[in-house]
Protein backbone atom coordinates (compact mmCIF):
# COMPACT_ATOMS: atom_id res chain seq x y z
CA UNK A 1 0.00 0.00 0.00
CA UNK A 2 1.40 3.31 -0.97
CA UNK A 3 1.39 5.86 1.89
CA UNK A 4 -0.14 8.43 -0.67
CA UNK A 5 -3.72 6.35 -1.08
CA UNK A 6 -6.70 7.76 0.99
CA UNK A 7 -7.49 3.87 2.02
CA UNK A 8 -10.05 4.34 5.60
CA UNK A 9 -7.11 3.35 7.55
CA UNK A 10 -4.91 6.54 6.23
CA UNK A 11 -8.59 8.25 6.39
CA UNK A 12 -8.78 7.50 10.14
CA UNK A 13 -5.08 8.25 10.68
CA UNK A 14 -5.25 11.84 8.97
CA UNK A 15 -8.57 12.41 11.04
CA UNK A 16 -6.86 11.80 13.94
CA UNK A 17 -4.07 13.75 13.20
CA UNK A 18 -6.10 16.77 12.51
CA UNK A 19 -8.46 16.64 15.44
CA UNK A 20 -5.10 16.28 17.59
CA UNK A 21 -3.46 19.53 16.13
CA UNK A 22 -6.65 21.36 15.64
CA UNK A 23 -7.69 21.26 19.02
CA UNK A 24 -11.40 21.52 17.69
CA UNK A 25 -10.93 24.94 16.63
CA UNK A 26 -12.57 25.85 13.28
CA UNK A 27 -10.52 27.21 10.91
CA UNK A 28 -11.05 31.29 9.73
CA UNK A 29 -12.15 30.97 6.04
CA UNK A 30 -11.20 33.83 4.35
CA UNK A 31 -14.18 36.30 2.62
CA UNK A 32 -14.21 35.73 -1.20
CA UNK A 33 -17.90 36.53 -2.21
CA UNK A 34 -18.26 39.46 -0.67
CA UNK A 35 -19.77 42.44 -3.59
CA UNK A 36 -17.53 44.77 -3.14
CA UNK A 37 -14.05 45.20 -1.91
CA UNK A 38 -11.09 44.62 -4.48
CA UNK A 39 -9.16 41.68 -5.35
CA UNK A 40 -5.70 42.96 -5.70
CA UNK A 41 -2.74 44.70 -5.07
CA UNK A 42 0.85 46.40 -6.80
CA UNK A 43 3.95 46.58 -7.22
CA UNK A 44 6.88 49.04 -7.49
CA UNK A 45 10.27 48.96 -9.02
CA UNK A 46 12.45 46.43 -6.88
CA UNK A 47 13.57 44.28 -9.76
CA UNK A 48 13.17 40.32 -9.34
CA UNK A 49 16.11 38.74 -7.53
CA UNK A 50 15.61 40.42 -3.89
CA UNK A 51 17.89 42.46 -1.83
CA UNK A 52 19.39 41.91 1.56
CA UNK A 53 17.16 44.31 3.42
CA UNK A 54 14.01 42.19 3.12
CA UNK A 55 12.84 40.03 6.20
CA UNK A 56 11.85 37.19 4.36
CA UNK A 57 13.23 34.44 1.95
CA UNK A 58 11.93 32.69 -1.59
CA UNK A 59 13.19 29.88 -2.49
CA UNK A 60 12.02 28.46 -5.93
CA UNK A 61 12.23 24.74 -6.54
CA UNK A 62 11.72 23.03 -9.65
CA UNK A 63 10.93 19.00 -10.67
CA UNK A 64 14.28 19.14 -12.55
CA UNK A 65 17.88 20.77 -13.18
CA UNK A 66 18.58 23.65 -14.80
CA UNK A 67 20.28 22.90 -18.00
CA UNK A 68 23.73 23.15 -17.79
CA UNK A 69 25.38 26.34 -19.37
CA UNK A 70 27.85 26.36 -22.56
CA UNK A 71 31.26 27.56 -21.94
CA UNK A 72 31.39 29.39 -24.89
CA UNK A 73 34.51 27.78 -26.19
CA UNK A 74 33.87 24.87 -27.89
CA UNK A 75 36.49 22.43 -28.77
CA UNK A 76 36.26 20.32 -32.30
CA UNK A 77 34.67 17.22 -32.04
CA UNK A 78 36.36 14.20 -33.80
CA UNK A 79 34.16 12.55 -37.01
CA UNK A 80 32.95 9.15 -35.91
CA UNK A 81 34.02 6.10 -37.84
CA UNK A 82 30.40 4.52 -39.11
CA UNK A 83 29.25 1.38 -37.48
CA UNK A 84 28.00 -0.99 -39.69
CA UNK A 85 25.19 -2.02 -36.87
CA UNK A 86 22.89 1.02 -36.48
CA UNK A 87 22.57 2.49 -32.71
CA UNK A 88 19.04 2.16 -31.36
CA UNK A 89 17.34 5.62 -31.38
CA UNK A 90 17.17 7.20 -27.62
CA UNK A 91 13.41 7.68 -26.47
CA UNK A 92 12.85 11.57 -26.32
CA UNK A 93 12.14 13.16 -22.97
CA UNK A 94 8.85 14.61 -22.60
CA UNK A 95 9.61 18.75 -22.18
CA UNK A 96 7.95 20.06 -18.78
CA UNK A 97 4.16 21.55 -19.84
CA UNK A 98 4.67 25.24 -21.21
CA UNK A 99 2.70 27.90 -18.51
CA UNK A 100 0.57 30.14 -20.00
CA UNK A 101 -2.82 31.57 -18.44
CA UNK A 102 -5.77 30.29 -20.90
CA UNK A 103 -7.68 33.02 -22.65
CA UNK A 104 -10.52 30.08 -23.16
CA UNK A 105 -12.61 28.76 -20.45
CA UNK A 106 -10.91 25.57 -19.01
CA UNK A 107 -12.83 21.85 -19.54
CA UNK A 108 -14.16 19.96 -16.45
CA UNK A 109 -13.67 16.31 -16.40
CA UNK A 110 -15.30 14.02 -14.94
CA UNK A 111 -15.03 11.09 -13.10
CA UNK A 112 -17.82 8.26 -13.95
CA UNK A 113 -16.08 5.68 -11.69
CA UNK A 114 -13.14 5.83 -9.05
CA UNK A 115 -9.89 4.20 -10.31
CA UNK A 116 -8.26 1.67 -7.02
CA UNK A 117 -5.67 4.14 -6.74
CA UNK A 118 -5.38 7.82 -7.45
CA UNK A 119 -3.21 8.12 -10.88
CA UNK A 120 -1.17 10.76 -8.80
CA UNK A 121 -1.09 12.21 -5.15
CA UNK A 122 1.42 15.13 -4.18
CA UNK A 123 2.73 16.55 -0.89
CA UNK A 124 2.87 20.08 -1.26
CA UNK A 125 5.71 22.30 0.77
CA UNK A 126 4.48 24.32 3.83
CA UNK A 127 3.32 23.86 7.35
CA UNK A 128 -0.20 21.99 7.58
CA UNK A 129 -2.16 23.91 10.54
CA UNK A 130 -5.70 24.78 11.79
CA UNK A 131 -6.36 28.41 10.51
CA UNK A 132 -4.10 28.25 7.28
CA UNK A 133 -6.05 29.35 3.79
CA UNK A 134 -5.82 26.64 1.25
CA UNK A 135 -6.64 28.03 -2.33
CA UNK A 136 -6.37 26.66 -5.71
CA UNK A 137 -6.40 28.87 -9.20
CA UNK A 138 -7.17 27.34 -12.51
CA UNK A 139 -4.59 28.89 -15.28
CA UNK A 140 -5.19 26.38 -18.01
CA UNK A 141 -6.19 23.01 -19.13
CA UNK A 142 -4.70 20.66 -16.71
CA UNK A 143 -2.46 23.63 -14.87
CA UNK A 144 -3.44 25.20 -11.42
CA UNK A 145 -1.79 27.19 -9.12
CA UNK A 146 -2.46 25.65 -5.30
CA UNK A 147 -1.47 28.50 -2.35
CA UNK A 148 -0.61 27.22 0.99
CA UNK A 149 -1.31 31.12 3.01
CA UNK A 150 0.26 32.15 6.25
CA UNK A 151 -1.60 31.22 9.27
CA UNK A 152 -4.31 33.62 10.19
CA UNK A 153 -5.82 34.73 13.77
CA UNK A 154 -5.21 37.58 15.96
CA UNK A 155 -3.20 35.56 18.70
CA UNK A 156 -1.54 31.88 18.92
CA UNK A 157 -3.72 28.75 19.95
CA UNK A 158 -3.51 25.38 19.69
CA UNK A 159 -2.69 24.58 16.31
CA UNK A 160 -2.23 27.90 14.83
CA UNK A 161 1.11 29.59 15.22
CA UNK A 162 0.43 33.60 14.92
CA UNK A 163 3.87 35.39 14.03
CA UNK A 164 6.30 33.07 12.48
CA UNK A 165 4.82 33.84 8.54
CA UNK A 166 4.67 30.65 6.33
CA UNK A 167 3.34 30.40 3.13
CA UNK A 168 3.88 28.54 -0.39
CA UNK A 169 2.66 28.73 -3.78
CA UNK A 170 3.44 25.65 -5.89
CA UNK A 171 2.19 24.98 -10.32
CA UNK A 172 0.79 22.09 -10.80
CA UNK A 173 0.39 20.23 -13.65
CA UNK A 174 -2.97 17.95 -12.79
CA UNK A 175 -2.91 15.61 -15.55
CA UNK A 176 0.60 14.06 -14.60
CA UNK A 177 0.81 15.31 -10.61
CA UNK A 178 4.04 17.15 -11.16
CA UNK A 179 5.57 20.11 -9.49
CA UNK A 180 6.30 22.45 -12.24
CA UNK A 181 7.93 25.05 -9.72
CA UNK A 182 6.85 26.18 -5.92
CA UNK A 183 8.01 28.99 -3.75
CA UNK A 184 7.71 29.23 -0.12
CA UNK A 185 8.39 32.52 2.22
CA UNK A 186 9.35 32.36 5.80
CA UNK A 187 9.59 35.96 7.78
CA UNK A 188 9.20 36.65 11.59
CA UNK A 189 6.42 39.51 12.64
CA UNK A 190 3.62 38.04 11.16
CA UNK A 191 0.57 40.10 12.05
CA UNK A 192 -2.04 37.07 11.20
CA UNK A 193 -3.78 38.38 8.82
CA UNK A 194 -3.32 36.07 6.24
CA UNK A 195 -2.01 36.36 2.09
CA UNK A 196 -4.18 36.84 -0.82
CA UNK A 197 -2.73 35.97 -4.16
CA UNK A 198 -4.67 37.86 -7.20
CA UNK A 199 -3.42 36.69 -11.21
CA UNK A 200 -2.87 39.72 -13.58
CA UNK A 201 -5.18 38.68 -16.66
CA UNK A 202 -3.60 36.59 -19.16
CA UNK A 203 -0.21 38.28 -18.52
CA UNK A 204 1.46 35.16 -16.88
CA UNK A 205 1.87 37.11 -13.48
CA UNK A 206 0.05 37.46 -9.96
CA UNK A 207 0.18 39.58 -7.05
CA UNK A 208 1.11 37.67 -3.97
CA UNK A 209 0.82 39.83 -0.41
CA UNK A 210 0.86 39.29 3.04
CA UNK A 211 -2.27 41.25 4.30
CA UNK A 212 -0.72 43.02 6.49
CA UNK A 213 1.48 44.69 4.42
CA UNK A 214 4.18 43.99 7.00
CA UNK A 215 7.13 41.68 6.43
CA UNK A 216 5.76 38.76 4.17
CA UNK A 217 5.31 39.22 0.43
CA UNK A 218 4.68 41.97 -1.14
CA UNK A 219 5.43 40.11 -5.16
CA UNK A 220 4.65 40.82 -8.72
CA UNK A 221 5.24 36.71 -9.60
CA UNK A 222 6.42 35.66 -13.09
CA UNK A 223 3.82 32.38 -13.42
CA UNK A 224 6.61 30.56 -15.33
CA UNK A 225 9.28 30.52 -13.28
CA UNK A 226 8.11 31.32 -9.87
CA UNK A 227 10.52 34.28 -9.86
CA UNK A 228 9.67 38.13 -8.52
CA UNK A 229 9.57 40.70 -11.18
CA UNK A 230 8.69 43.30 -8.37
CA UNK A 231 8.34 44.03 -5.88
CA UNK A 232 5.13 46.59 -3.75
CA UNK A 233 6.69 49.31 -1.77
CA UNK A 234 6.34 48.98 2.14
CA UNK A 235 3.99 52.09 2.31
CA UNK A 236 0.75 50.18 1.45
CA UNK A 237 -0.64 49.80 4.76
CA UNK A 238 -2.56 47.07 5.71
CA UNK A 239 -4.59 45.39 3.31
CA UNK A 240 -3.00 46.60 0.12
CA UNK A 241 -4.73 44.06 -2.49
CA UNK A 242 -7.96 46.27 -1.48
CA UNK A 243 -6.32 49.58 -3.43
CA UNK A 244 -5.58 47.46 -6.42
CA UNK A 245 -7.40 45.47 -9.45
CA UNK A 246 -6.33 43.91 -12.07
CA UNK A 247 -6.99 45.21 -15.90
CA UNK A 248 -8.49 41.30 -17.43
CA UNK A 249 -6.24 41.58 -20.37
CA UNK A 250 -2.34 40.57 -21.56
CA UNK A 251 -1.29 44.28 -20.05
CA UNK A 252 -0.27 42.99 -16.62
CA UNK A 253 -1.70 46.58 -15.67
CA UNK A 254 -3.61 47.26 -12.39
CA UNK A 255 -6.07 49.91 -11.68
CA UNK A 256 -4.87 51.97 -8.04
CA UNK A 257 -7.84 53.60 -5.96
CA UNK A 258 -4.75 55.57 -4.80
CA UNK A 259 -5.52 57.38 -1.37
CA UNK A 260 -4.41 61.16 -0.62
CA UNK A 261 -3.51 61.47 2.61
CA UNK A 262 -3.80 63.99 5.31
CA UNK A 263 -0.68 64.90 8.13
CA UNK A 264 -2.67 62.48 10.62
CA UNK A 265 -2.57 59.52 7.77
CA UNK A 266 -6.32 59.14 7.09
CA UNK A 267 -7.79 59.55 3.30
CA UNK A 268 -8.92 63.07 2.07
CA UNK A 269 -9.41 62.21 -1.28
CA UNK A 270 -8.02 59.90 -4.07
CA UNK A 271 -6.47 59.51 -7.35
CA UNK A 272 -7.56 56.21 -9.42
CA UNK A 273 -5.26 55.17 -11.56
CA UNK A 274 -3.81 52.93 -14.00
CA UNK A 275 -0.74 51.85 -13.12
CA UNK A 276 1.99 49.64 -14.71
CA UNK A 277 3.16 47.18 -12.06
CA UNK A 278 6.47 47.70 -12.39
CA UNK A 279 6.66 51.28 -12.74
CA UNK A 280 3.66 52.96 -10.05
CA UNK A 281 4.96 56.56 -10.83
CA UNK A 282 3.94 57.20 -14.20
CA UNK A 283 0.19 56.27 -14.35
CA UNK A 284 -1.35 55.72 -17.99
CA UNK A 285 -3.88 58.09 -16.22
CA UNK A 286 -5.35 59.78 -13.64
CA UNK A 287 -8.90 60.69 -12.21
CA UNK A 288 -9.34 62.91 -8.70
CA UNK A 289 -12.26 61.37 -6.87
CA UNK A 290 -13.60 63.22 -4.10
CA UNK A 291 -14.31 60.46 -1.44
CA UNK A 292 -12.30 59.50 1.77
CA UNK A 293 -12.89 55.27 0.80
CA UNK A 294 -12.64 54.00 -2.37
CA UNK A 295 -12.83 50.31 -3.85
CA UNK A 296 -13.37 48.28 -7.18
CA UNK A 297 -15.70 46.25 -7.12
CA UNK A 298 -15.33 41.68 -7.43
CA UNK A 299 -13.74 40.49 -9.21
CA UNK A 300 -12.93 42.58 -12.82
CA UNK A 301 -12.95 40.08 -15.63
CA UNK A 302 -13.00 43.10 -18.34
CA UNK A 303 -9.80 44.33 -20.21
CA UNK A 304 -11.43 47.54 -21.30
CA UNK A 305 -14.54 49.84 -21.12
CA UNK A 306 -16.76 50.07 -17.81
CA UNK A 307 -16.47 48.60 -14.78
CA UNK A 308 -17.90 49.64 -11.08
CA UNK A 309 -16.05 51.80 -8.23
CA UNK A 310 -17.51 52.24 -5.14
CA UNK A 311 -16.43 54.95 -2.92
CA UNK A 312 -17.92 56.95 0.18
CA UNK A 313 -18.05 60.67 -1.00
CA UNK A 314 -15.87 63.48 0.96
CA UNK A 315 -18.44 64.85 3.83
CA UNK A 316 -20.39 61.56 4.10
CA UNK A 317 -20.20 59.55 7.20
CA UNK A 318 -22.67 56.87 5.16
CA UNK A 319 -24.43 56.55 2.41
CA UNK A 320 -21.62 54.53 -0.31
CA UNK A 321 -22.01 55.62 -4.16
CA UNK A 322 -21.14 53.88 -7.35
CA UNK A 323 -20.11 54.99 -11.03
CA UNK A 324 -18.74 53.55 -14.01
CA UNK A 325 -15.32 53.93 -14.11
CA UNK A 326 -14.21 53.39 -17.90
CA UNK A 327 -10.61 51.61 -18.27
CA UNK A 328 -9.17 53.31 -21.25
CA UNK A 329 -9.78 56.78 -20.05
CA UNK A 330 -10.22 57.28 -16.61
CA UNK A 331 -13.94 58.83 -16.60
CA UNK A 332 -16.09 58.45 -14.72
CA UNK A 333 -20.25 58.09 -15.28
CA UNK A 334 -23.56 57.15 -14.09
CA UNK A 335 -22.92 57.59 -10.36
CA UNK A 336 -26.00 55.84 -8.63
CA UNK A 337 -26.00 54.08 -5.16
CA UNK A 338 -24.05 51.31 -3.42
CA UNK A 339 -24.70 47.95 -5.18
CA UNK A 340 -26.04 49.30 -8.00
CA UNK A 341 -23.80 47.86 -10.91
CA UNK A 342 -23.38 44.44 -11.40
CA UNK A 343 -20.87 43.73 -14.19
CA UNK A 344 -22.04 40.59 -16.46
CA UNK A 345 -20.09 39.00 -19.62
CA UNK A 346 -21.09 40.99 -22.20
CA UNK A 347 -23.63 44.01 -20.08
CA UNK A 348 -23.43 46.31 -17.22
CA UNK A 349 -27.07 45.92 -15.23
CA UNK A 350 -28.13 48.86 -13.80
CA UNK A 351 -31.09 49.16 -10.51
CA UNK A 352 -33.24 51.56 -11.22
CA UNK A 353 -35.86 53.88 -9.41
CA UNK A 354 -34.80 53.31 -6.07
CA UNK A 355 -37.50 53.84 -3.35
CA UNK A 356 -36.18 53.37 0.46
CA UNK A 357 -33.41 51.43 -0.75
CA UNK A 358 -35.54 49.23 -2.68
CA UNK A 359 -34.71 49.57 -7.07
CA UNK A 360 -38.07 48.92 -9.03
CA UNK A 361 -36.51 48.83 -13.01
CA UNK A 362 -33.04 46.91 -14.23
CA UNK A 363 -31.74 47.96 -17.16
CA UNK A 364 -28.82 46.65 -19.28
CA UNK A 365 -25.56 48.87 -20.10
CA UNK A 366 -23.43 48.51 -23.32
CA UNK A 367 -20.31 47.28 -21.20
CA UNK A 368 -18.16 49.86 -23.69
CA UNK A 369 -20.03 52.66 -23.97
CA UNK A 370 -22.49 52.80 -21.30
CA UNK A 371 -25.77 53.08 -23.35
CA UNK A 372 -29.20 51.80 -22.22
CA UNK A 373 -29.52 48.83 -24.65
CA UNK A 374 -33.11 47.75 -22.79
CA UNK A 375 -35.24 48.01 -19.14
CA UNK A 376 -37.71 46.06 -17.39
CA UNK A 377 -39.35 45.81 -14.07
CA UNK A 378 -37.48 44.79 -11.18
CA UNK A 379 -40.18 43.54 -7.73
CA UNK A 380 -39.23 43.51 -4.01
CA UNK A 381 -37.65 39.74 -3.61
CA UNK A 382 -36.06 39.49 -7.04
CA UNK A 383 -32.81 38.63 -8.39
CA UNK A 384 -30.94 38.99 -11.14
CA UNK A 385 -28.13 36.67 -12.45
CA UNK A 386 -26.25 35.15 -15.51
CA UNK A 387 -25.89 31.24 -15.48
CA UNK A 388 -22.47 29.83 -15.14
CA UNK A 389 -21.05 27.47 -17.05
CA UNK A 390 -19.53 24.00 -15.29
CA UNK A 391 -16.24 25.46 -17.16
CA UNK A 392 -13.48 26.93 -14.81
CA UNK A 393 -12.99 30.80 -15.28
CA UNK A 394 -8.75 30.65 -15.91
CA UNK A 395 -7.16 33.31 -13.26
CA UNK A 396 -9.34 32.08 -10.91
CA UNK A 397 -10.83 30.38 -8.08
CA UNK A 398 -11.11 26.79 -8.34
CA UNK A 399 -14.47 25.00 -7.18
CA UNK A 400 -17.95 26.02 -5.34
CA UNK A 401 -19.75 28.79 -6.79
CA UNK A 402 -17.24 29.71 -9.63
CA UNK A 403 -17.73 29.23 -13.40
CA UNK A 404 -17.64 31.01 -16.43
CA UNK A 405 -20.74 32.94 -17.40
CA UNK A 406 -23.02 31.26 -19.92
CA UNK A 407 -24.50 34.31 -21.81
CA UNK A 408 -28.31 33.48 -20.18
CA UNK A 409 -29.23 36.02 -18.10
CA UNK A 410 -32.14 34.99 -15.42
CA UNK A 411 -34.69 36.49 -13.11
CA UNK A 412 -35.96 34.78 -10.47
CA UNK A 413 -38.13 35.27 -7.62
CA UNK A 414 -40.25 33.21 -5.29
CA UNK A 415 -42.57 31.83 -7.65
CA UNK A 416 -41.02 32.64 -10.84
CA UNK A 417 -37.59 31.85 -13.56
CA UNK A 418 -37.62 34.34 -16.46
CA UNK A 419 -34.62 33.87 -19.34
CA UNK A 420 -33.69 37.09 -20.83
CA UNK A 421 -31.79 37.56 -23.60
CA UNK A 422 -28.58 39.28 -22.16
CA UNK A 423 -28.58 41.82 -25.56
CA UNK A 424 -31.86 42.72 -26.24
CA UNK A 425 -33.91 41.76 -22.71
CA UNK A 426 -36.13 39.54 -24.76
CA UNK A 427 -38.21 37.30 -22.34
CA UNK A 428 -37.15 33.79 -23.74
CA UNK A 429 -38.31 31.80 -21.19
CA UNK A 430 -40.85 31.88 -18.40
CA UNK A 431 -41.52 28.89 -15.10
CA UNK A 432 -43.29 28.46 -12.21
CA UNK A 433 -40.84 27.60 -9.85
CA UNK A 434 -43.65 28.24 -6.76
CA UNK A 435 -42.69 24.24 -5.70
CA UNK A 436 -39.22 25.34 -4.84
CA UNK A 437 -39.63 26.64 -2.11
CA UNK A 438 -37.22 29.91 -3.45
CA UNK A 439 -37.06 32.73 -0.47
CA UNK A 440 -37.04 36.06 -1.17
CA UNK A 441 -33.99 37.77 -2.37
CA UNK A 442 -31.92 41.24 -1.39
CA UNK A 443 -31.44 42.77 -4.40
CA UNK A 444 -27.52 44.21 -2.67
CA UNK A 445 -26.42 40.92 -2.38
CA UNK A 446 -25.39 40.56 -5.74
CA UNK A 447 -27.78 37.41 -7.40
CA UNK A 448 -28.96 33.69 -7.11
CA UNK A 449 -26.28 30.84 -8.08
CA UNK A 450 -27.58 29.55 -11.16
CA UNK A 451 -26.37 26.91 -13.55
CA UNK A 452 -26.26 25.95 -17.10
CA UNK A 453 -26.07 22.67 -17.41
CA UNK A 454 -26.56 22.04 -21.75
CA UNK A 455 -25.88 18.31 -21.26
CA UNK A 456 -29.62 18.26 -19.56
CA UNK A 457 -30.73 21.62 -21.66
CA UNK A 458 -31.50 22.82 -18.16
CA UNK A 459 -31.27 25.93 -15.67
CA UNK A 460 -30.15 24.79 -12.55
CA UNK A 461 -31.12 27.02 -9.17
CA UNK A 462 -28.83 26.10 -6.59
CA UNK A 463 -29.87 26.51 -2.80
CA UNK A 464 -27.21 25.32 -1.34
CA UNK A 465 -27.25 21.70 -0.81
CA UNK A 466 -30.71 21.93 -2.79
CA UNK A 467 -31.39 22.26 -6.29
CA UNK A 468 -34.26 23.92 -8.07
CA UNK A 469 -33.92 22.73 -12.45
CA UNK A 470 -36.50 23.40 -15.14
CA UNK A 471 -35.83 22.73 -18.67
CA UNK A 472 -33.97 26.21 -20.17
CA UNK A 473 -36.74 26.18 -23.40
CA UNK A 474 -40.34 25.03 -22.18
CA UNK A 475 -39.56 25.89 -18.17
CA UNK A 476 -40.91 22.50 -17.33
CA UNK A 477 -39.37 21.08 -14.35
CA UNK A 478 -36.10 19.06 -14.70
CA UNK A 479 -35.66 17.82 -11.19
CA UNK A 480 -32.16 16.94 -9.97
CA UNK A 481 -32.22 14.61 -7.16
CA UNK A 482 -30.98 15.99 -4.29
CA UNK A 483 -28.58 14.91 -1.42
CA UNK A 484 -27.25 16.62 1.91
CA UNK A 485 -23.80 18.40 1.60
CA UNK A 486 -22.10 20.51 4.07
CA UNK A 487 -20.48 22.31 0.80
CA UNK A 488 -21.42 23.41 -2.35
CA UNK A 489 -22.30 21.11 -4.97
CA UNK A 490 -19.51 20.58 -7.88
CA UNK A 491 -21.03 20.20 -11.66
CA UNK A 492 -19.28 18.89 -13.62
CA UNK A 493 -20.41 18.23 -17.13
CA UNK A 494 -22.97 15.36 -16.54
CA UNK A 495 -22.15 14.42 -12.82
CA UNK A 496 -22.39 16.81 -9.36
CA UNK A 497 -19.72 16.10 -6.60
CA UNK A 498 -21.27 16.03 -2.87
CA UNK A 499 -18.45 16.13 0.05
CA UNK A 500 -19.95 15.98 3.56
CA UNK A 501 -17.19 16.66 5.32
CA UNK A 502 -16.56 19.87 6.78
CA UNK A 503 -14.15 21.41 9.92
CA UNK A 504 -16.00 19.24 12.64
CA UNK A 505 -15.18 15.71 10.65
CA UNK A 506 -15.29 13.71 8.04
CA UNK A 507 -17.81 12.46 5.97
CA UNK A 508 -18.45 10.90 2.21
CA UNK A 509 -17.79 12.28 -1.09
CA UNK A 510 -20.39 11.11 -3.57
CA UNK A 511 -20.72 11.58 -7.31
CA UNK A 512 -24.17 11.55 -9.03
CA UNK A 513 -25.35 11.34 -12.86
CA UNK A 514 -28.04 14.19 -13.18
CA UNK A 515 -29.57 12.76 -16.04
CA UNK A 516 -30.61 9.60 -13.80
CA UNK A 517 -29.92 11.01 -10.24
CA UNK A 518 -27.83 7.43 -9.93
CA UNK A 519 -24.92 7.14 -7.98
CA UNK A 520 -22.02 6.45 -9.36
CA UNK A 521 -19.01 5.91 -7.10
CA UNK A 522 -18.30 7.26 -3.46
CA UNK A 523 -15.17 7.73 -1.06
CA UNK A 524 -14.53 8.31 2.57
CA UNK A 525 -13.61 11.87 3.35
CA UNK A 526 -11.52 13.76 6.04
CA UNK A 527 -11.84 16.59 8.28
CA UNK A 528 -11.67 19.76 6.61
CA UNK A 529 -11.29 17.63 3.24
CA UNK A 530 -12.30 19.56 0.27
CA UNK A 531 -12.71 18.97 -4.07
CA UNK A 532 -12.77 21.20 -7.11
CA UNK A 533 -11.85 20.68 -10.39
CA UNK A 534 -8.19 22.13 -10.52
CA UNK A 535 -7.50 23.12 -13.94
CA UNK A 536 -10.70 20.88 -14.62
CA UNK A 537 -9.47 17.83 -13.25
CA UNK A 538 -11.10 16.44 -10.49
CA UNK A 539 -8.58 16.80 -6.95
CA UNK A 540 -9.09 16.04 -3.14
CA UNK A 541 -6.87 17.92 -0.61
CA UNK A 542 -6.27 18.15 2.75
CA UNK A 543 -3.54 20.28 4.18
CA UNK A 544 -0.78 20.29 2.06
CA UNK A 545 -1.56 16.65 0.21
CA UNK A 546 -3.59 16.28 -2.65
CA UNK A 547 -4.50 13.95 -5.44
CA UNK A 548 -6.31 13.33 -8.18
CA UNK A 549 -9.85 11.68 -7.79
CA UNK A 550 -9.63 10.37 -11.60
Amino acid sequence: MSATEFTPERSDAIRQLLLDVVADEPRRRRRFHILVTSVLASVAIVLAGGTAALALTGVIRFDSAPAPVGTGNPTATPTATPSATPSPTPTPTAAPRAIQVQSTPIQAEDVRSLPAHPSWSLDLPGQTSTCQQHYVYNIADGLALFTIGSNMGMESRAGCTVGHGDTVLAMVDTVKGSVLWSREWKWEGDAGMGTFLSVLGTSNRAFFVDESGGGGPRDIIDLKTGGTIATLPTDFGSYPNWQLTPVWDDSGDMIWTKPILDASGEPVSYHIERVDPTDLSNPKWTTPLAATKASLSVPNFYGSGLVPIEYLATGQTSGWMNSLLDLDTGALSHQSVSAAHIPMSRVIIEYRDLTEGTPHTIAALDQTTGETLWSMPFELGDSISEARATTGRPGWLAGGAIGTPSGDLVLTSPSTLVRIDIMTGEVKMRSDITHCGVEPWYWANGGRDVVSDPERNSLALVLGPATCSVDRDSGAPTPIADHDSFQWPLFGPEVTYLNTASINGGGAGTAYDRRTGAQLWTSPTVQDEEWFFAGGVLVRQVGTHIESLG
